[in-house]
């Protein structure tokens, strides 16, 4: 998720008329799952996809579905956010989207499709300030269910519709999409207004696998061979095999790392559920740098999210200015910086890119180290300026980081949801 993401995702669920209302009251909100939907739950009937994802400012981007009859929309692919939200159009309670919303702003107007359900009296209302979304104003959503398409599958999922109490037209600009499909991890006691979407239509039986696996396609023969003239592939239900080097994924178990909701997506209440494993250790070139967990409770947790949290290689503040001197960086101040961190960018020579060192990176569980190399984490500015594209929290060798497209590179990510455990490959391109 992105500091700039200030999203726009609204809108509430009280109204409802005409058919839908009929429908809406057949709909036992005790069990929206016994709606009548066109989930498919049997055996031969569950799906694999890939998803086609295209990057924007804020991350990813893909095609979904919602509704009877289907309303075509892009929602935001998000590994860091714990349900869907759709945009609608209420604002201040009513439900009118001129009152919030920019002219050009796609919303989904739930009174329109049959298969709408309100589950406001099943869960009750949730409100973040801060959050990540809205920054300082106030995220209020209330509950509903209804059908969720994504490629050929469908089925019922619960979804966060807010009512928008601000003007986000003021922000002069229409959202490239028009809800948040929520990807992160499903612990012990989560109920259905805190999964993810996915892992609510596996759960019925409409996905093969609780399995999700993601290349980025990061440069031009890539994004053709591999993803269509698209920028990545989010497989929903198994993986792509073809994609993973050697046939070998190596498995981290997920935790739960508090800090990260003081120093890194920071809400109120918390938001704990991420992608979150520990980093055991990290190195520049042949230099092992010192790690220390930013707290007794915390550990050194290493957080992967793929949407503009994740740009820039993570480091400790240390690590950081020995990279800065090995490199030979001059800080520099950049009008469009190549991550959102708030720490300062260096320039660097581009000629030299070659002589860089490289970093690895080793998860607790396995002896295997990751590397991101200098043509990975160098960023090259509209005026041709090499920068350093890091991305620190914390102070000093204290660590926590997020791992998103400059680690992806080169790399297949999974994501479990069967045994929430998070998997790395080497990618295997196709031959030329």
């Amino acid at each position: 998720m992105t500091s700039s993401m200030l999203r726009i995702l609204t809108a509430v669920v009280c109204v409802m008329g005409g058919v839908a209302a009929l429908h809406q009251h057949r709909c036992r909100a005790s069990a929206p799952w016994n709606c009548t939907g066109s989930g498919k739950t049997g055996r031969d009937s569950r799906r694999v996809h890939d998803w086609l994802l295209d990057a924007s400012p804020l991350g990813f981007v893909a095609r979904a579905g919602i509704g009877s009859p289907r309303f075509e929309h892009n929602v935001f692919v998000d590994w860091t956010w714990i349900g869907h939200i759709v945009t609608t159009p209420r604002c201040f309670g009513q439900w009118n989207a001129r009152l919030c919303f920019h002219a050009h702003q796609v919303v989904w107007d739930p009174r329109t499709s049959v298969s709408w359900a309100n589950l406001s009296d099943t869960y009750g209302p949730r409100t973040w300030l801060p959050n990540h979304f809205f920054m300082q104003h106030a995220m209020h959503v209330e509950y509903a269910s209804d059908e969720v398409q994504i490629g050929p599958a469908s089925g019922r999922a619960v979804l966060q519709l807010t009512d928008l109490d601000f003007d986000a037209s003021q922000f002069g600009f229409a959202y490239p999409f028009t809800g948040v499909f929520g990807m992160s991890p499903v612990f012990a006691g989560n109920d259905a207004d805190y999964q993810s979407p996915f892992y609510q239509q596996w759960k019925q039986g409409v996905w093969q696998r609780g399995l999700a696996g993601f290349v980025y396609c990061h440069d031009e023969w890539s994004k053709h061979a591999v993803c269509k003239g698209h920028d990545g592939i989010q497989t929903l239900g198994g993986i792509r095999g073809d994609l993973v080097g050697r046939g070998k994924i190596w498995w981290y178990h997920v935790k739960v790392y508090p800090d990260v909701n003081q120093l890194d997506f920071v809400y109120k209440p918390a938001v704990l559920n991420y992608w979150a494993i520990e980093l055991d250790g990290l190195r520049i070139g042949a230099e092992t740098q010192r790690l220390e967990p930013t707290s007794e409770r915390s550990g050194k947790g290493a957080i992967f999210d793929h949407a503009s949290y994740g740009r820039g290689v993570a480091l400790t503040v240390n690590a950081y200015a020995r990279l800065v001197a090995l490199t030979g960086g001059r800080r520099v101040q950049l009008a469009n910086p190549p991550n959102n961190g708030a720490q300062d960018f260096y320039a660097v020579e581009c000629a030299r890119l070659d002589t860089f060192p490289s970093l690895a990176y080793r998860f607790l569980g396995h002896a295997r180290e990751w590397i991101v190399t200098p043509q990975m984490y160098v960023a090259k500015t509209a005026n041709g300026t090499c920068v350093l594209n890091v991305r620190t929290l914390a102070s000093g060798d204290q660590f926590i980081g997020n791992f998103g497209e400059t680690f992806a590179k080169e790399k297949y990510i999974v994501l479990d949801f069967e045994k929430n455990r998070l998997g790395i490959a080497d990618v295997l391109w196709p031959l030329s």
